[in-house]
């Protein structure tokens, strides 16, 4: 009886091959993209009553010149948090320094610049951080900005999401 079994074990395995072997190049590829999408969108550092995240505009890479990335903050606080709203470049990695090809600015989702947002109780709000890589970038690099939410007068800890996307060489854009 196992060797029934062993034979056509060997026979399903060598009939289906070609399907086994596009199911595991399948999943193969999908974990490499996922593991790129991880690199351009994702969850921030939380604290322990604010979450943050993001997510990049639909339909534009992370080389793209302008780019908008939506941050999303929710309040898991019993009460209303007014939250002080900053953005700096930092490293990417130990061995680089902050880059100084990319301008970013925070916006409300309906363009207008900003620095405060209030939350109520248990809810979300969302608002835009435009990065704009400047047409002097020599060759290829990464740029890092932390988008940092502090609350005012809270127990709350600040959260914070570090946003890494590629600067192509400027000729790329034109």
């Amino acid at each position: 009886m196992s060797t029934k079994t062993s034979v056509f074990d060997n026979l399903f395995v060598l009939t289906n091959l070609p399907r086994l072997i596009l199911v595991a190049t399948f999943m193969m590829f999908s974990s490499i993209f996922y593991s790129q999408n991880a690199l351009s969108e994702g969850p921030g550092q939380s604290s322990n009553l604010l979450t943050i995240e993001y997510t990049r505009q639909e339909g534009i890479g992370i080389t793209a010149k302008k780019i908008d990335y939506f941050v999303k903050l929710k309040n898991s606080t019993s009460k209303v948090e007014n939250l002080s709203l900053s953005a700096k470049s930092i490293t990417c990695n130990e061995d680089s320094l902050p880059s100084s090809s990319v301008e970013f600015e925070l916006l409300s989702l309906e363009g207008v610049a900003i620095s405060k947002i209030d939350i109520a109780a248990g809810s979300d709000a969302e608002f835009i951080l435009r990065t704009i890589k400047k047409d002097n970038i020599q060759g290829s690099s990464w740029s890092c900005v932390e988008v940092i939410a502090t609350p005012q007068g809270s127990n709350a800890d600040a959260a914070s999401v570090i946003i890494k996307q590629l600067n192509t060489n400027a000729s790329n854009f034109k």
